[in-house]
């Protein structure tokens, strides 16, 4: 497997990661009135995890494309911040995905509230 392939996995794995971190650490230490900022710790985390395992997707991509100085730490930031929200990644990612559907859905104004059941 080529360098971009593994970075993918690499991300995708720790995304996986932070995304049952978050379900069992902070939506538990969280208060149900403030959900909405859960982002902000598992986005903290993902980050962080680039940084400590130096993750980074943009960097091989550019190097494919010809870019000769890529600086690591912007790529690892961004890395990070697709990590942080955890599994969504990989619904973003995978074209069939019912969540990927519903957020299609919800922009397009066809379905209230994504997650929401159709009625």
């Amino acid at each position: 497997m080529d360098t971009v392939g593994l970075s993918f996995a690499a991300a995708i794995a720790f995304a996986v990661i932070v995304e049952r971190i978050s379900e069992v650490l902070v939506d538990s230490l969280i208060p149900e009135e403030h959900k909405k900022w859960t982002i902000v710790p598992t986005a903290g985390l993902g980050i962080l995890g680039a940084f400590a395992f130096g993750l980074d997707v943009i960097g091989p991509i550019m190097e494919q494309l010809g870019q000769k100085e890529v600086m690591a730490w912007v790529g690892q930031g961004l890395t990070g911040l697709a990590i942080g929200g955890g599994s969504n990644l990989v619904h973003d990612l995978w074209p069939g995905s019912r969540k990927r559907r519903e957020r299609v859905e919800f922009y397009a104004g066809t379905l209230e509230k994504p997650g929401a059941a159709k009625k």
